[in-house]
């Protein structure tokens, strides 16, 4: 690395970074005096059964993981079926459903049909890092930013901007969906006498790991799961993302309009 390349390291990450938001994306002093101009589409139809099935598919793992864990089966043990082989079947095919779910029925309709851009941009950085010191108490957030999380730049065609934690959201549950299905497939193929090839396959950590270590890293990964969906959903009650769980049931959001694009992208 070049002198050159390192001073501009260093100026990116002790001063460009930290500006107030504000000073790189202009568009919030735009929204000062802007009034509400309608409703607008934010979740496609697709994204919101998508979203809701993956609430459904989460309790029903949660559920049934804990009656595994505990032997406590409550309403599934049903005299014609020992509770244990409920349980066992609807964690296997909700966990293959949730995974179906989350890696590809969500992310098609919330990327690709309803245009929300999840990879990471200079913009979220720096809008990430004005958030976080506002929420500790060391600056301000930036100037309406709360209506700019809700204003379509009609120029851009996109949001203004959207709250720095939902990016990471996605990915990481994405990321730890994927691993905890990986160590269940790898339980269930040590545990099966004939699996099926595909089984075979998504069991791999089987080779690597003992089943022991498989099942406490199933259920340390399942602990982080339940822990991320739950501060997602109380931050989804919260009064002032009333209109955001709205969207998710009917599917518009009521919305502000700016016209100035800026140099870089945004979410």
């Amino acid at each position: 690395m070049s002198t050159s390349d390192r001073r501009g390291l260093h100026k990116l990450l002790t001063e460009d970074i930290w500006e107030r938001y504000c000073d790189f994306d202009p568009r919030c002093f735009e929204l000062s005096d802007a009034e509400i101009v309608g409703e607008r589409l934010r979740h496609s139809l697709g994204s919101r059964l998508a979203h809701w099935l993956q609430v459904t598919l989460m309790t029903v793992l949660v559920v049934t993981g804990y009656a595994l864990w505990s032997g406590n089966y409550g309403p599934m043990n049903v005299p014609i079926w020992d509770g244990y082989y409920v349980a066992f079947g609807l964690h296997m095919w909700a966990g293959i459903f949730i995974v179906v779910v989350t890696l590809l029925l969500f992310p098609f309709y919330h990327v690709f049909v309803d245009g929300h851009r999840q990879l990471a941009e200079y913009s979220d950085i720096v809008l990430g890092i004005n958030i976080g010191l506002a929420f500790l108490g060391v600056r301000e957030y930036p100037p309406n930013y709360h209506k700019g999380r809700r204003t379509w730049d009609v120029i851009k065609e996109h949001w203004m901007v959207g709250h720095p934690a939902q990016k990471a959201y996605f990915w990481w549950i994405s990321i730890f969906v994927a691993l905890v299905a990986l160590t269940g497939f790898g339980i269930y193929r040590e545990m099966a006498t004939d699996p099926v090839w595909w089984v075979v396959w998504l069991g791999i950590p089987a080779d690597y790991l003992a089943v022991e270590t498989l099942k406490q890293l199933h259920l340390v990964l399942a602990a982080v799961i339940t822990a991320m969906v739950i501060f997602h959903a109380y931050f989804g009650v919260m009064k002032s993302n009333w209109d955001f769980l709205k969207s998710m049931v009917v599917g518009t959001v009521p919305y502000y309009e700016v016209e100035s694009p800026t140099e870089d992208g945004d979410d």
